[in-house]
């Protein structure tokens, strides 16, 4: 969100639409690479990451772990409203996320009047995240930025969807074969390498946006991504 910040400006700043929408779609589309598998993560491993951290307390992971995995859903929604924010800031748009955080903060406070008595089906922070989302997606449409949401979002959200299918096929198998602890690790591990697979597989890593990354020549050159 940060290092984007100033590309956009000075392309907007240029009057360069054209520069200023590839950055954005760009930015937006390596922000889904990293949330969806979090979030796909969080849906898939919610119980066994509680078991890791809080070992000694399994009754309250035990607890936890139906809220996390709602939760698991607003990952996504919690990194595109940082990123969306910023792209608002950066074409002078600076009020913008202060509105639509208050939309979406009502939001949240009505969903939890109304779900308070049922915690574990209370999607108050998932929904509020998601509309502060969209109203973001539109306003950043609105000054001139359309972005390609096929592009952005299916690719990574294909193979962030097989990878939880490959998470959830190989949990309870690596679980009980290492143990809990070790197990999750493994677990996570061996997703994150399937997943790293994956984008490869269907082709979600173009090598204009690898460079936006720290260091993305030598990780372009890594992954052989070529132009």
């Amino acid at each position: 969100s940060v290092s984007i910040i100033p590309a956009i400006s000075a392309a907007y700043a240029r009057r360069n639409r054209e520069l200023a929408q590839r950055t954005v779609n760009a930015a937006l589309r390596i922000a889904s690479l990293i949330a969806l598998p979090s979030a796909a993560g969080f849906l898939v491993l919610a119980g066994p990451i509680l078991d890791l951290i809080y070992y000694a307390k399994p009754e309250d992971s035990a607890t936890a772990a139906p809220l996390l995995t709602i939760l698991g859903a607003a990952v996504f929604f919690v990194a595109m409203v940082s990123l969306t924010n910023s792209i608002l800031q950066a074409v002078g748009r600076v009020y913008v996320p202060v509105y639509t955080m208050l939309i979406g903060g009502g939001v949240k406070l009505a969903v939890n009047y109304v779900l308070v008595g049922t915690p574990a089906f209370n999607i108050s922070t998932a929904l509020c995240y998601a509309v502060i989302t969209l109203l973001n997606l539109i306003a950043i449409h609105r000054v001139g930025l359309p972005i390609a949401y096929a592009k952005v979002y299916a690719r990574p959200a294909a193979a962030a969807a097989l990878m939880g299918v490959f998470t959830w096929l190989i949990r309870d198998p690596v679980c009980a074969l290492a143990g809990g602890r070790w197990g999750v690790l493994a677990v996570i591990a061996l997703s994150a390498v399937f997943y790293g697979l994956m984008l490869l597989a269907v082709r979600a890593l173009p090598r204009e946006d690898v460079l936006l990354l720290p260091k993305g020549d030598k990780i372009a050159k890594i992954l052989r991504l070529r132009g």
